[in-house]
């Protein structure tokens, strides 16, 4: 059932984007197309507290037995993240009328910046907005509920995407379109968090302040290095785009994105498959089946990269009529469709290791080399980019990934080595 509701998410998603690429300006598109890469780093901006350290916790939890403990630790969470959310959101309206978005947003015809610009400081909003509420798909992935939440995420999707459709189709103005779409998605992620109340029987407690804030001094050390991996890992993920629409125009980072989305789908199809994974480590681990974490490695890392090579090796030959198909549009770049396969397969590899990691709670290696791979990302992209053009920023992402994917391998090679020996 997972399966089926993420292939109807990505069905949604890839009609909506082949006919905003058909309907909307390059200028729209691009801004559209800049919006949904920052759901990735907006989701990291919780202090890390609805991420691993929850999920580790929870699982830990439950293999105690002591799962009606969860609720209790869910809402003393809940709380401080939509607090936080609604601070930033705050924070954007203001410098949104005020700053602007003139050094991010890059129009070939400057007048367009004004408009663009209101659109973009509304679709941030909401955006935020939406992500307060989204700690409790960590809950679910800590419940080993994946098929759950891609089947609630389905329905958002559904009906946002038909919503979204129906606006362009009346030829409604793009501004409208475009705002609506992130409106709606906060509004029904509303209906989701309700529907996963519901469904875990779970009611948002009164949470005393002293029961509050010991729970988050528990969580806090270990999240704050869930957070610095987010955030720095989003921003591998995310920035590329972002470095494009700075250092080009914003109507480049949508066409950079035409050529993004199939291997953004691969990854991201990638997470769903190795998700389950974390829970599956974390309660083995308890367990002291290190067996089975080793036979689950080995095997599942060389299914993984199998896959994603064959997939980006099959994309590369088959890309000029896909994208015409999808997008309507003629391409023919054969070294950057190279060069971002070469940056899936290594993002994916490397992910995998992450997965397992994280799961064992070893993150201070992962922090330091995702930082030092964000530094050397903007400097290796920008320089690459004088050379290469778009070539020479996903060069960038490919050289800060390597540091990162060396050293989770020599992480995770040590720690089945010490678990092993008991």
């Amino acid at each position: 059932m997972g399966i089926i509701a993420k292939a109807i998410i990505q069905i949604s998603t890839l009609s909506l984007i082949g006919v905003f690429a058909r309907s909307f300006l390059e200028s729209w598109f691009g801004l559209w197309s800049l919006l949904l890469q920052l759901i990735v780093f907006t989701s990291a901006l919780d202090l890390g507290l609805a991420g691993g350290s929850l999920r580790n916790r929870i699982s830990y939890l439950i293999s105690l037995g002591s799962g009606n403990r969860t609720n209790k630790v869910f809402c003393s969470l809940l709380y401080p993240i939509v607090g936080m959310y609604a601070f930033f959101t705050v924070c954007i309206l203001i410098s949104g009328s005020t700053i602007g978005w003139d050094w991010l947003l890059h129009f070939r015809d400057s007048e367009r910046v004004a408009s663009h610009s209101r659109v973009f400081t509304k679709s941030i909003c909401f955006i935020l907005l939406k992500c307060s509420l989204s700690i409790y798909h960590t809950v679910l992935y800590a419940y080993e509920k994946v098929h759950l939440k891609c089947i609630i995420d389905a329905g958002i999707f559904v009906v946002i995407c038909a919503v979204s459709l129906a606006l362009t189709k009346l030829h409604f103005n793009p501004e409208v379109v475009i705002v609506t779409f992130f409106l709606g998605s906060f509004i029904l992620e509303i209906v989701g968090f309700w529907l996963f109340l519901r469904i875990q029987k779970w009611k948002l407690l009164y949470v005393k302040f002293h029961e509050q804030k010991k729970i988050l001094r528990e969580l806090v050390p270990e999240s704050i290095l869930f957070w610095l991996q987010n955030i720095a890992s989003s921003f591998l993920f995310s920035s590329t785009i972002y470095m494009v629409s700075i250092l080009f125009f914003t109507e480049s980072a949508g066409s950079f994105s035409i050529f993004c989305r199939f291997f953004w789908l691969v990854i991201g199809v990638h997470f769903l498959f190795l998700n389950p994974l974390w829970s599956g480590i974390s309660d083995a681990l308890h367990k002291r089946d290190i067996c089975w974490i080793k036979l689950t490695l080995v095997k599942g890392f060389v299914i993984s990269f199998s896959l994603v090579f064959t997939l980006c090796i099959g994309y590369f030959f088959s890309y000029k009529w896909v994208i015409k198909a999808w997008f309507g549009k003629s391409v023919d770049n054969d070294s950057l469709v190279i060069l971002l396969g070469l940056w899936t397969i290594l993002y994916t590899s490397t992910n995998f290791l992450s997965i397992f990691l994280n799961a064992m709670s070893s993150i201070k290696w992962q922090v330091m080399f995702l930082i030092l791979g964000s530094v050397l990302n903007i400097l290796v992209g920008y320089y690459g980019s004088r050379i290469l053009g778009i070539s020479g920023i996903v060069f960038g992402s490919i050289v800060s990934l390597l540091p990162l994917f060396v050293s989770n391998v020599v992480q995770t090679r040590r720690l089945v080595g010490s678990y092993a020996r008991g």
